[in-house]
């Protein structure tokens, strides 16, 4: 188990903010948290599109050692749930299953990361069984 520095949380920050930039998300309000995440991702994003407020997570505990380049792209993959947030809130307001939506946005998320940044063998595209 490796640790997340607070250089390392200063880094994704930057990085996060220069990636909501990019994609012209200026209206969201976002607060960071640097804390230990009780499931293995990197990092997250708890959002609510209905008044354009989000917080991004760094975890402290990574199972990797932590990099510019993987704290980048851990920064740039939850921008690109900031750009779908607008659509799950409004998809949560009609009767879908609140699952699916959860895993469209986390496929677009991979795909439009894969598209911006490159970063092919750090995540797989899932594709929904039809």
């Amino acid at each position: 188990m490796h640790k997340t520095s607070k250089k390392d949380f200063e880094f994704f920050v930057a990085e996060f903010k220069k990636a909501l930039h990019k994609l012209g998300l200026n209206e969201w309000k976002v607060y960071f948290i640097h804390s230990n995440l009780k499931e293995t991702s990197r990092a997250n994003v708890c959002h609510d599109g209905g008044v354009w407020v989000a917080t991004v997570r760094l975890s402290t505990r990574w199972d990797e050692k932590p990099t510019h380049n993987s704290l980048r792209s851990s920064a740039r993959h939850e921008a690109l749930h900031i750009l779908t947030a607008r659509m799950m809130f409004l998809a949560n307001c009609r009767f879908i299953d609140s699952e699916e939506i959860r895993q469209e946005s986390e496929r677009l998320a991979r795909i439009l990361h894969r598209a911006l940044w490159g970063d092919e063998d750090l995540f797989e595209v899932c594709v929904p069984e039809v």
